[in-house]
């Protein structure tokens, strides 16, 4: 079996190597496997890059604006140093957080099923999502110690303030609200359009990256192990909650700025273009076909940062023959068929419910997938059944609540299929089914039943569907 067996490669590098790929049956583990983990690159892996990539050599640059310390009044200091890696790994608390990672074009194969048809891009299905140990320095611990004041100073106990938009829009001291934290890598960027090119990077809003809850980190370890090549040897950042594009992996320098990052992944990418509600096909010509207006249209858009609550089903599959028997559970040699996923949180809490409904498919010239999100909503919250979810905090000490009330990690579901289904899903004159799922968090936030489509195809949380389901 060769090693890469179990992901689905869409395309290798200059080594043979995977350069963009996804787990198969990403629910199979709470946490995934390191080879089980998704690539996703823009170019080349990084193997041997400018500055060599050992602990002993690596260094990252830490720093503020000029202008951000002349306008707050911070030392001096802050203004820039470098630090090398194994000294970083030495002087700070190598800190765990259990999160996932996942591309904002998770799912973007789904969208060719809707009114406006395929989406741009890798067309992933449900794999690119992983849900691992990320081990490193408190990115919230290593600001602090530069010189940067704390937006949360003021609360007598911010251990427990909520990391989300709105919440940090009115917890955060007002002077941190408008800076970003840049995070920059030793990648080259083929995709700059500036005569001197430029490096992968991003940015963040510093409120986030220092909230006590936000959990943000440059790791230099997955899963108690040294970063792989593939997954930004040998520093990355973790930015839990946001797009996988956030995570800067060769992770070589972070600085705070008024500004947030322009480089090629913020400024012309991993945006939200939406169609217009009418004269969609003369925008499409413009926007396909100009690409200076493209580039305007793009540079306009705010970068997506937070991708929000979503699920996903790995088992059953299109056109599978469910076999509904009695008491057979998982893995009960067919007698009872099993459905299975995954279900991310949003804003560091956790999926607590997952519900599944099953209603008849027509095919796909009589309905669209629309309209079977439409046909689950109208039965009433009565009609769906609930899965079991496993989840896991992602705090390894300290204190339980709040342990258990912020967590990054996924929420693995499943459920054995009764033999009392047969009549729920045996409408007469139907002989096939679709199985739809939805997730709710402990806080309360239910999964939307149906994403915009937008032309790159991110942040797809629709409720996932499987069609042409039967009863054997």
């Amino acid at each position: 079996m060769s090693s890469h067996d179990h992901l689905t490669v869409h395309q290798r590098g200059r080594h043979g190597e995977p350069l963009n790929a996804e787990d198969k049956e990403a629910s199979s583990s709470f946490i995934t496997p390191i080879p089980h983990l998704f690539h996703r690159n823009h170019d080349d892996i990084i193997y041997e890059p400018s500055t060599p990539a050992t602990y002993d050599e690596w260094s990252v640059s830490l720093g503020v604006d000029e202008a951000v310390i002349r306008e707050q009044g911070w030392p001096l200091g802050a203004s820039q140093t470098t630090v090398k890696l194994v000294d970083l790994m030495g002087n700070e608390d190598e800190v765990d957080v259990t999160a996932v990672l996942e591309c904002a074009g998770n799912r973007r194969e789904e969208l060719v099923e809707s009114e406006h048809g395929k989406a741009e891009g890798i067309q992933w299905k449900a794999g690119v999502i992983s849900n691992a140990v990320w081990s490193g320095a408190s990115v919230r611990s290593m600001l602090l110690r530069l010189g940067v004041a704390d937006p949360y100073a003021l609360h007598a106990d911010a251990t427990r303030l909520v990391p989300s938009e709105e919440s940090i829009a009115h917890d955060a001291a007002a002077w941190s609200r408008d800076l970003h934290l840049h995070l920059l890598s030793s990648q080259p960027s083929s995709e700059s359009d500036r005569p001197a090119g430029e490096h992968f990077g991003a940015s963040v809003p510093l409120a986030t990256a220092m909230h006590p809850n936000q959990a943000c980190l440059l790791a230099w370890k997955h899963n108690g192990t040294a970063l792989s090549c593939a997954h930004g040897f040998p520093l990355r950042a973790v930015v839990p909650g946001h797009a996988g594009a956030r995570w800067v992996k060769w992770l070589s320098g972070m600085r705070v700025s008024k500004l947030a990052n322009d480089s090629p992944p913020m400024r012309l990418d991993y945006k939200i273009i939406e169609p217009p509600s009418e004269g969609e096909k003369a925008w499409r010509d413009e926007v396909m076909g100009v690409p200076q207006r493209r580039k305007e249209i793009l540079e306009a858009a705010e970068p997506l940062q937070r991708l929000g609550i979503g699920s996903a089903i790995d088992e059953p599959v299109e056109g599978q023959a469910l076999q509904l028997g009695g008491g057979g559970g998982r893995g009960g040699g067919g007698s009872s068929a099993c459905a299975r996923g995954y279900a991310v949180g949003q804003d560091g809490s956790p999926v607590s419910v997952v519900e599944y409904i099953f209603v008849a498919d027509p095919g796909r010239k009589l309905a669209s997938v629309a309209d079977l999100r439409n046909a689950a909503d109208s039965k009433g919250a009565e009609a769906w059944a609930r899965a079991t979810t496993v989840q896991m905090s992602n705090q390894p000490d300290g204190d339980e609540q709040l342990a258990a009330r912020f967590s990054w990690a996924w929420s693995i579901w499943h459920t054995d299929l009764p033999c009392s289904l047969r009549s729920a899903m045996g409408d007469e004159g139907v002989n096939r089914y679709a199985l739809i799922v939805r997730a709710t968090t402990q806080a309360g936030v239910m999964q939307e039943r149906e994403s915009p489509w937008n032309i790159r195809g991110f942040k797809t949380r629709s409720w996932p569907v499987v069609r042409g389901l039967s009863l054997s």
